[in-house]
Parts: structure tokens; C-alpha cells; sequence
């Protein structure tokens, strides 16, 4: 019956196509045809999904509006849409252009639900159906229609979440223009403008943190002053655009290292905290973005204060997060990372135990392609490593490297990440060959700290640290081989990385004493007596500037008592030796029981006071030459 009903059409279309005239949709028998096929499409005994029959009967329907005087074709039009809306979501582009709009507006709603089904779920199908059919939406709504901009926002909203699902650039870019189009079409006083402002602000964000581009950044950061400036100040939402902005400018500054930028993003983002209300779905978000930006300025100024904060912010932000909500990764892992900061300031296990289980989950529950996957590989290779420096655990280490080798294959070229990843793997890897003496470990560590060093702007923040590591590196290999030129290219770099850590910096006192033990090994292999000075006068302030409680504080102490003794070997000036005497003393008692280097601190004091001695004078009878002192 419907092939009979259908071809009785198709004839019709076909006189119409022939005759080049749409008359004779007007002929009284069209009008049967076109309600008897309509009928038999509504029954239940034929598949709704039949678009080669909603499509015929579309025509015809628009044949007859097309045919009939001005202001009698409504019906048949509304007829014709109805009919076209079935070809129209199945992907048909042969159909009038004049229903194009109507049909847009049609399928709308349908579009809006697919849309709120693909940003909840997980469904990748599902995702991929919401943005083909806005890109349909979009193409179909002509420059100037008045609900262009919103399905340009939609379009953006749809594209951006799959860029954040699977990486794909491309998808990213189309976010970007989707958003740019809609807020250029978006009148100034128009109630969505300030949305639609603070989604390209954050768009533009992540696409910098993918690609690099400054000038990405730097727009961010004016649309999102322009997102906080168009929303009222009682509006829940405007907290949102003020996290947004903070957010940009934390990157630029970890770009640039402009410390107001730093001040601007920690005020913009307390006043998001504050603002945003209870329970609203952004609350976390908030929170744990602050928390990010607050352990980078403890970073950079070493206030405790600034990184207690930051982890009750990030915990906050765990809890009343659900276990399966799509940002829930990203939380864990700034949890991390922060918890893993204190224990570099505090050495208390339990902050480093606690944010390799916040990492591990953060790894597990990001799937594979998951754009900020690899940072949160790479962030738990840093929390391993660190654990197997406080406990010597080697299978930690040689989960570090394997953790760090994924986090780089899954950076691509050019990512601005990429050279921190490769620098955290050139760490390991250097441990590593400290404890197996594998010569292919130290030589990758080389090569992979000289790339980093190429790749690091010269006035970066990260530079110092990138010229330490480096230098840590050729100094390494200095060891292994006894090649002079490594040690001497291992100073320059550790002198130049110094130089550029700013005066309070969280990591100065760790510098210092990397520098402070090869000016002792040269002037063990030169005699010149300027590097024992320096190296002495650099692990003294290492001392002084690592706080009480330290953990790498014994390592100093011990090796400036080294440093002392040697020099008071040279000069004769017991005032050197009392010193080294005290500072082994202050390097054993400053070194928990269990931790994995004790027996260095334990062995100096007892290379100058052992079994038998009685008093100072005793202890100076039983020195001999020692070069014992952790390298980090």
C-alpha cells in the first residue's frame, strides 16, 4: 500500500520537475494523495522512519504553498515542515532553503534535549549525534536570523565537550569560532551575552593550554573582564565568570611570571569562593581552582598559609564532587598536587601518601584521550618519585619513569606542557642511574634536560628550575665519566639557575645546596680554594633558608659539616672544625629514623666521634677525608 500511495506521489513530483510549474500540486486529486500517504506514515504499521516518504510528501506540500496566492499556503507549509523534519535530522541536504529556518526551529527543542542527554552521559555516539545535528541547526539559520547566536553557543557548548572527552584539536577550534560568532551576534544588552562571553573566555583558555598561543591568553583574559563586567553583580553565575578569569590569569602568569597577574587571579578567585552559592553546580569548580592558583603563589612566595589553604579548598571540592561527574578527575589531581607541595615543605609522609591515592584515581577515572590525562600521569610520577627519595623504594622510581614516559607520549609536539612532563622524566631517569648505574637512564636525562633548556623562555619562571636539572644531569654524568667539561657546564647551569630564583622562592634552598656540592667536588679535583669558599658560603644559606622541619635541611647540614672539615684540613682553623662537628650533630638529629639516607649523617658524626671518644678533642683525633653528601 505505501509503495502504491508513494508512487502516486512521485509521479506527481515528477509532472511538477518536468513542467517546470507547480501546478499540479493544485490539482484536487494532489491533495487525496498527499492525506492518504500522510495517514498510512501515522499508522502503526509503517515505520515512521521511512524519509524517502516524509521527504516526497514535503514536497508536495511545498509545491502547493508555492503555488497558491499569497496567504493561503500557511497550511501546506506547516504541512511541508512537518513533513521535512524526518529528512532533515536523518542528514537530507536537497530541500528548499526557504524551509531551512523553519525547520531549525522545529528540531530546536529535540537539539536542546540531545544536547543536555550528551553533556551528562557519557556516550560518545550520543555526543557526536548532539553536534551534528547543532551543525545542521546552524547551517540551516541564515546571518542575521535572531536565534543564530544561540545556536552558534550551542554549537560551541557541543564541540567543546568533545574536544574535553578526546583531544581532538579540530573540535576545540570549532568551539572557538562558534563562541567568537555568538558573542559578535549577541546585542550588548542581551541577557545571555555575559554566558556566552565567559564560555569563550574559558574556550580561549584551554586552547592556549593546548596550544601555546599567548595571543589566545591574552584574549581570555579581556573577554573574561568583559564576561564579569556584563553580569549583575546579584547573579549566582557571574562567580563563574570571575573563577573563569582567575584561571587565565594564573596562566599567564606561569607564562610571563608577571606577579600581578599571579595577586589578580588569587583576589578574582576568593571573590568567586565567596560569591557562588551553596550547592550551585559550579561550586566545586570554584574551589578547586583557587586551591591550583594558591599552591602556585605558595610556590613562588613559600607562604605556608597560601598552601593549607589551598588543600582545604582542593578537599572541599573532592567531597562535594560525585564519583562519575566529568571534572572529578581534575579535582583529585590539583588535590594532589597540592598535598604533594607540603610534604615538599613539611616531609610528613602522610601528605605524600595521601596524594599519590588522590593521583592514582585521578589517572584511573580520566579515559584514554582525555586532554589533561597526561598532566595527571606526569603529577603522579612526581609524587613517586618524591616517595622513593624519602624511602629508597626502587619500585616506586621505576613506576615514576613509566608513569613520566606515558605522560610524554601522551603530550603531543608543541604542547606548552610537553617540556614539563619531559622534565620531570629527566629527574627520575636520573635517580634512577643513580641507583642502578644504567648509563642509558644518565644519558636520556642529558638529552631530555638540554631540550627542555632550549624550550623554556629565557625570563620563564620554569627556567631556573630547567637549568638546575640540567646541571644536576652533566654533573651526574661528571661522576661517571670524570670528564671536567660536564662539571664545569654542570656549575655554569646550576650558578645560572640560581641567579634566577627569585629571593623567598619555595625551591632556593634546594638550589643552593645543588650548587654548594659541586664547588666541593671541584676544588677536590682542582685545589682552588675560591670554589671551597663558595661552595661553603652557598650551603650555608641553604641552611639558613630551608625552614625547621625541612626534610632535604640534614642533607645540607651535612654536607656544609663536609665542607668545614675539609677546609679546616687545608687551613688549619678550628673554628671550622667545631662548626662541621655541630653541623653533623644538627644533620643526624634533623634526619627521621626510617628515612632512607640516614646512615650519611649517622656515618659522618661517627667518622668524627666513634666508639671511645670523650670530648671535642677526641673527636678532631678521629677525622679522615669524606666526600659523602646527597646529590638531588
Amino acid at each position: 500500500m505505501l509503495e502504491k500511495r508513494l508512487a502516486a506521489v512521485w509521479h506527481r513530483l515528477q509532472r511538477i520537475a518536468d513542467a517546470g510549474d507547480p501546478s499540479p500540486a493544485l490539482e484536487p486529486r494532489a491533495l487525496a494523495e498527499a492525506q492518504q500517504l500522510t495517514e498510512l506514515l501515522r499508522t502503526n504499521t509503517v515505520e515512521f522512519s521511512d524519509v524517502t516518504a516524509w521527504y516526497a510528501l514535503g514536497w508536495l506540500h511545498f509545491h502547493r504553498y508555492t503555488a497558491l496566492p499569497d496567504g493561503r499556503g500557511g497550511a501546506d507549509l506547516d504541512a511541508a515542515v512537518e513533513a521535512f523534519v524526518r529528512p532533515f535530522l536523518a542528514g537530507v541536504s536537497s530541500l528548499p532553503r526557504t524551509v531551512l529556518p523553519l525547520l531549525a526551529d522545529a528540531v530546536e527543542p529535540q537539539a536542546f534535549g540531545l544536547l543536555r542527554q550528551a553533556l551528562t552521559a557519557m556516550d560518545p555516539d550520543s555526543l557526536s549525534a548532539a553536534v551534528g545535528l547543532w551543525q545542521q541547526l546552524v547551517h540551516a539559520t541564515p546571518a542575521g536570523h535572531h536565534q543564530r547566536a544561540r545556536r552558534l553557543h550551542a554549537l560551541g557548548m557541543a564541540s567543546r565537550t568533545r574536544f574535553d572527552r578526546t583531544g581532538d584539536l579540530s573540535n576545540l577550534d570549532q568551539a572557538v569560532d562558534c563562541f567568537q560568532e555568538a558573542v559578535r551576534g549577541t546585542p550588548t544588552e542581551h541577557p545571555e551575552r555575559a554566558a556566552r562571553l565567559s564560555n569563550l573566555g574559558a574556550t580561549l583558555g584551554v586552547r592556549y593550554e593546548r596550544t601555546g598561543d599567548l595571543s589566545d591568553l591574552d584574549q581570555a583574559i579581556s573577554t573574561g573582564r568583559e564576561a564579569v563586567r556584563a553580569t549583575p553583580a546579584d547573579n549566582p553565575d557571574r562567580a563563574v565568570s570571575l573563577s573563569i578569569l582567575g584561571v587565565a590569569l594564573r596562566d599567564r602568569f606561569e607564562r610571563t611570571g608577571d606577579a600581578s597577574d599571579l595577586d589578580e587571579a588569587v583576589a578574582v578567585g576568593w571573590e568567586a569562593v565567596r560569591d557562588i552559592p551553596a550547592g550551585h553546580p559550579h561550586q566545586s569548580v570554584c574551589l578547586s581552582s583557587l586551591g591550583a592558583t594558591l599552591g602556585i603563589r605558595f610556590e613562588r612566595t613559600g607562604d605556608v598559609s597560601d598552601l593549607d589553604e589551598a588543600i582545604t579548598l582542593g578537599r572541599e571540592a573532592v567531597r562535594s564532587t560525585p564519583a562519575g561527574h566529568p571534572d572529578r578527575d581534575m579535582y583529585l589531581s590539583n588535590l594532589g598536587a597540592t598535598l604533594r607541595a607540603r610534604f615538599d615543605r613539611s616531609g610528613d609522609p602522610s601528605d605524600l601518601d595521601q596524594a599519590i591515592d588522590h593521583l592514582r584515581e585521578a589517572v584511573r577515572v580520566a579515559p584514554a584521550g582525555h586532554p589533561n590525562r597526561a598532566g595527571y600521569l606526569s603529577n603522579l610520577g612526581v609524587a613517586l618519585h618524591d616517595r622513593f627519595r624519602r624511602t629508597g623504594n626502587l619500585p616506586d622510581l621505576d613506576q615514576a619513569i613509566t608513569t613520566g614516559r606515558d605522560a610524554v607520549r601522551a603530550s603531543p609536539a608543541g604542547h606548552p606542557q610537553r617540556r614539563i612532563y619531559l622534565a620531570n622524566l629527566e629527574g627520575a631517569l636520573r635517580d634512577r642511574f643513580g641507583r642502578t648505574e644504567d648509563v642509558s637512564d644518565l644519558d636520556e636525562a642529558v638529552a631530555i634536560g638540554r631540550e627542555v633548556v632550549r624550550s623554556t623562555p629565557t625570563h620563564h619562571p620554569d627556567r631556573a628550575g630547567s637549568l638546575v636539572r640540567l646541571g644536576q644531569a652533566l654533573l651526574s654524568r661528571y661522576e661517571r665519566t670524570g670528564d671536567p667539561s660536564d662539571l664545569d657546564q654542570a656549575i655554569d647551569r646550576l650558578q645560572n639557575g640560581l641567579h634566577a630564583t627569585p629571593a623567598g622562592h619555595s625551591d632556593r634552598a634546594r638550589f643552593l645546596h645543588n650548587l654548594g656540592t659541586p664547588l666541593l667536588t671541584r676544588y677536590q679535583r682542582t685545589g682552588d680554594p675560591s670554589d671551597l669558599d663558595q661552595a661553603i658560603d652557598r650551603l650555608q644559606d641553604a641552611v639558613r633558608t630551608a625552614p625547621a622541619g625541612h626534610p632535604d635541611r640534614a642533607v645540607s647540614l651535612s654536607a656544609l659539616g663536609a665542607g668545614l672539615r675539609t677546609r679546616f684540613e687545608r687551613t688549619g682553623d678550628l673554628s671550622d672544625l667545631d662548626q662541621a662537628i655541630d653541623r653533623h650533630r644538627d644533620a643526624l638529629l634533623a634526619t627521621p629514623a626510617d628515612h632512607a639516607h640516614r646512615a650519611v649523617p649517622l656515618n659522618n658524626w661517627g667518622t668524627r666521634c666513634g666508639p671511645g671518644s670523650s670530648g671535642r678533642a677526641t673527636c678532631r683525633t678521629w677525622i679522615r677525608p669524606s666526600t659523602a653528601s646527597r646529590k638531588r
